[in-house]
């Protein structure tokens, strides 16, 4: 990628101008695929979007970066984070755009096109070839796209460069593994030659996939992991035996709820019914040793500061046999002596209170065995869950009443209410000053008066003494929308009256 971790920091200036392409972005995204590129309401949104390109660009090119939760512009970050740069660096990233490139001047139909491909379900796309083929596909214009090379990236980091890993667990974290494919699993196996770095890898991906709690994020881990072993065996079996014990070392970097699942069901690949796999758990299991467990259960407490029921739950999983739980549990105390929490002047009381914890830990009183082993099951499964297509009426009935012809009337309202409070161009107000009045006369033929008198209320505020264009929104006020603002203001207390009686 052209940007690293020590870039510079934009101007206000630039920033702004980035800030406000990412925002017309955002707003053209959510409407472009409910109408063509001529509709009046699109246009503004779009033309927006054509101005800010042109803005950033200015008399040459623009590269825009895309990292993880942010867009970088010529390989320059903002000072601040703004939401809106997070949102376009998602919409691009669901994608695999790394790099978008402008070295020219998108018209309002281009930036359509190109920002309805955007619109589509990321696999959908993927399935015809990818963004860059639908775009060039489409016609393409003076939009260049690079797009994210993860093996690449995985390549740079295990040679012992400085490409962050950032983008490439974010992509894997995004619900399944459509997007690893063998390139990606072979520069997988290179880094999982090197031990320090392969662990520092697992350790990274495991912090990022545990943030914010969604359900199914933490298995993506282990979907790796099975995924690397599966391919290693079909493609290099002469390296299985030393990716397992890899796979085994990065242990003390799981938390307690991946090690549960590694060590008792492991988890499906998706790779398919009837294609065999490699038995990871057993693998696992057999590969393990009293050091690794000592270190998993010594970076657990250090981890959550103390032990968890559920590091207990694994713990007892990887030493079934009690006498000898005293005897890893002394050889876990003195690898956390060893790391910043043996350092610190509590570590003797909270070690005690952990190793309690871990030997006499039981939930037989509440789980029976028979039940717990559903419970790992399920755990293990949560995530196929979510590939089940059955859907309830309910959910559908939801899902399609955001394309309803209600939710595409307010949607519309929506983007004109907005850009006739954050256009500052003038001759694109008045555009869009002309689809209100439009709108407005539809409305009331329509019978929807509630939304004409949103509308006239929006252009009557514009012609308050601080707005930009305050004496032109009070002349086209008084003049083109008096009919209809006589109008709105009768319906409006006739219908109240009707309601009184």
């Amino acid at each position: 990628m052209a940007a690293t971790a020590s870039a510079e920091t934009l101007s206000p200036d630039e920033a702004q101008r980035l800030t406000e392409f990412a925002r017309a972005c955002k707003a053209a995204a959510r409407i472009v695929v409910l109408y063509q590129a001529t509709h009046p309401t699109i246009q503004s949104a779009l033309n927006r979007v054509a101005d800010g390109g042109q803005r950033l660009r200015g008399q040459g090119a623009a590269t825009l970066t895309v990292m993880p939760d942010a867009v970088w512009l010529d390989g320059r970050a903002p000072a601040k984070p703004d939401s809106s740069l997070g949102e376009l660096a998602s919409l691009l990233h669901a994608h695999l755009i790394g790099e978008l490139t402008l070295h020219g001047e998108p018209g309002p139909t281009a930036w359509h096109t190109f920002l309805a491909l955007l619109a589509k379900a990321p696999e959908v796309v993927r399935a015809d070839g990818g963004i860059a083929r639908a775009w060039m596909t489409s016609g393409g214009g003076p939009i260049d796209l690079k797009l994210i090379d993860y093996a690449e990236v995985l390549r740079e980091r295990a040679g012992g460069n400085d490409s962050a890993w950032n983008q490439i667990i974010a992509n894997y974290l995004e619900g399944d593994l459509s997007n690893i494919d063998e390139s990606s699993l072979g520069a997988l196996l290179e880094l999982a030659n090197d031990t320090a770095r392969f662990k520092d890898f697992t350790e990274q991906f495991v912090g990022e996939a545990s943030k914010g709690g969604q359900r199914g994020k933490k298995e993506v881990v282990l979907r790796v992991l099975q995924a690397l072993a599966d391919y290693t065996a079909k493609n290099h079996p002469e390296q299985l035996d030393k990716v397992l014990n890899q796979i085994s070392g990065t242990l003390p970097r799981l938390t307690p709820d991946l090690v549960v699942t590694l060590i008792t069901t492991g988890i499906l690949t998706g790779t398919g019914a009837g294609v065999p796999g490699i038995d990871l758990p057993s693998e696992i299991r057999a590969r393990l040793s009293d050091r690794t467990v000592a270190e998993f259960v010594a970076h657990s407490v250090e981890r959550d500061h103390g032990a968890t029921a559920r590091l207990a739950q694994a713990f007892q999983a990887l030493v079934p046999e009690g006498d000898k739980r005293t005897q890893l549990l002394e050889m876990a105390e003195l690898e956390a002596a060893n790391l910043p929490i043996g350092k610190q002047p509590e570590f003797p009381d909270l070690w005690k209170s952990a190793a309690g914890l871990l030997t006499s830990y039981s939930d037989s009183n509440y789980v029976s065995e028979e039940y717990g082993k559903e419970l790992a099951t399920a755990r293990a499964h949560a995530i196929e869950v979510e590939r089940v297509s059955d859907d309830p009426p309910e959910r559908l009935a939801a899902w399609l009443s955001t394309v309803a012809e209600k939710e595409v009337r307010r949607l519309d309202q929506q983007v004109l209410l907005d850009l006739l409070t954050i256009e500052t161009r003038a001759d694109a107000w008045h555009k869009v000053l002309d689809s209100a009045l439009m709108a407005i006369d539809q409305l009331i033929l329509l019978g929807h008066v509630g939304l004409a008198q949103e509308l006239l209320e929006a252009i009557l505020k514009a012609g308050q003494d601080d707005a930009p264009f305050a004496e032109q929104a009070r002349a086209v006020a008084w003049s083109s929308c008096a009919p209809a603002l006589w109008c709105v203001t009768w319906c409006s207390r006739f219908v109240r009256r009707k309601r009184t009686k």
